[in-house]
């Protein structure tokens, strides 16, 4: 607090000197009115907050408006401009030492004010539904629920609900994470088992009662799932997945739904910057990679394969080595692609050609071309797949192609445009790095890689999905 002025009465933070509205010492070079719009912005904002409600703001000489705002913003908001905006030691000593108290104060009401963390939130909810999972087990009494819990020495938990069923007694010992991703997991998982290995030695109060323990969380993958059933661990989402088993009480629930947030998390991993070094991983999954090599071989930036490496560690799809990061899992890193895999946003062209077969292939030899600096055109779907891994023959030809390779494709299959009967389809696709995933099974013959043809072939009718296991059976024996 300030040390109260002799001889001077003690401004009202709301009244802004007269002589802080004149051009004089405040002014800063080439900033008109600097002092009258920052510091009338202070007061303003300072009176929302003392008034506690929200209002519509008049910023100083400027004239400009504000939206609605709650007393909690304009305190942040006073914090920022003090931080910006560098008033002078002189104006710090005349305004804000004298109101800076007031700002205090407020800034404290409000903190009393404010919502529990979501954190807690989070533990009081977990908490509940674990409470409504137990009550639909018959002849179930519990005997008492406690929150931050001491199990053993120098342990604390989210959660302890201790029952009774039958003549035996148990407790559940619960850990509640904002997060379910495996790594997660598996570190709860490993800090439960770290509690009990504690808890059931000789002479604890505990023995009595047989301790599970159990892991709450918003959501849990089935890879997160499964390292829970396989350690013996009880777990439950607030999606509705739910095991626990004891004694003759088994409990297994599986939904297909998922929060919003774990698709868009699973959006973000495979959209195509970031799926284009997931095809360079899967090209070579033996392959130890560093995050240098990994932009230069996908063409994107070291910040973007930073944050795809820290996806698919919390995914426990790849593991940290002394010279780089290595793809462990790559059949689970697939499948879950596949299921959340949507063919490329493109441009759709169809028409009809006289040419088939060998004629055709002869006719497009040395014309098909995925570097950019010549017009890009490849085979797709079945039509790819027949190079390296045919399966059954399609009466459509398909390609990828940018603009200029859709007019070369024209003109040297001769197309025409057809209603009904096309026989060539072209897609000019928005994502052009698929171009850099192409392999050339013949000479002047270039297709989308196995990886490309693989996705595009599952997402297809069931002869499509055929031909994908067709496809996975030659390329990814790990599958």
């Amino acid at each position: 607090r300030s040390p109260a002025r002799s001889g001077r009465r003690r401004p009202n933070p709301f009244e802004l000197p007269a002589c802080w509205l004149s051009d004089g010492p405040f002014r800063r070079p080439g900033c008109p009115s600097f002092a009258v719009v920052t510091l009338q912005t202070s007061r303003h904002i300072l009176q929302f907050a003392a008034e506690g409600q929200t209002k519509t703001a008049a910023l100083g000489a400027r004239g400009s408006t504000l939206p609605a705002i709650s007393a909690p913003f304009c305190l942040g908001l006073l914090v920022s401009l003090s931080q910006l905006w560098h008033l002078s030691t002189n104006a710090e000593k005349l305004y804000f030492s004298e109101t800076v108290d007031i700002f205090h104060l407020f800034h404290y009401f409000q903190c009393m004010l404010k919502r529990l963390p979501s954190g807690s939130n989070l533990a009081t909810e977990g908490m509940n539904a674990t409470r409504a999972l137990l009550n639909r087990v018959p002849r179930l009494k519990v005997s008492s629920v406690r929150r931050d819990h001491q199990v053993a020495r120098d342990y604390l938990i989210d959660g302890r609900i201790d029952f009774e069923h039958g003549d035996d007694a148990y407790a559940l010992i619960i850990e509640v994470k904002s997060s379910g991703s495996p790594r997660v997991v598996r570190s709860v998982v490993y800090q439960l088992k770290g509690y009990l290995a504690d808890v059931n030695q000789p002479g604890h109060g505990d023995s009595s009662r047989r301790l599970i323990p159990m892991l709450v969380s918003p959501y849990l993958s089935p890879e997160s799932r499964t390292i829970c059933t396989d350690h013996d661990v009880a777990y439950l989402d607030l999606v509705g997945n739910a095991h626990l088993a004891f004694d003759n009480v088994y409990i297994d629930q599986a939904v297909a739904d998922r929060p919003k947030s774990e698709g868009r998390a699973l959006r973000s991993i495979f959209a195509p910057k970031a799926a284009a070094v997931l095809r360079v991983m899967l090209r070579s999954p033996d392959r130890t990679w560093r995050v240098a090599d990994l932009a230069q071989e996908a063409n994107v930036s070291l910040g973007h394969v930073s944050n795809v490496r820290k996806a698919l560690l919390e995914r426990e799809w790849i593991e940290r080595r002394d010279d780089g990061v290595a793809l462990i899992q790559p059949g689970a890193l697939l499948k879950t692609w596949r299921e959340n895999y949507r063919r490329p946003v493109a441009h759709r062209v169809t028409g009809y050609t006289y040419l088939h077969g060998k004629q055709l292939n002869e006719r497009l030899s040395g014309q098909l071309n995925p570097h950019p600096h010549r017009p890009r055109a490849i085979y797709s779907l079945n039509s790819a797949a027949q190079w390296f891994a045919p399966f059954a023959r399609d009466g459509t030809t398909t390609f990828y192609a940018d603009e200029p390779g859709l007019r070369l494709l024209r003109e040297t299959l001769e197309l025409n445009s057809a209603a009904r009967g096309a026989n060539v389809v072209l897609r000019i696709p928005v994502d052009e790095t698929l171009f850099e995933d192409t392999i050339e099974p013949a000479p002047g013959i270039f297709c989308t890689g196995p990886i490309i043809t693989y996705l595009d072939l599952w997402t297809g009718s069931e002869r499509d999905r055929e031909a994908a296991e067709f496809v996975a059976k030659e390329f990814f024996p790990w599958l």
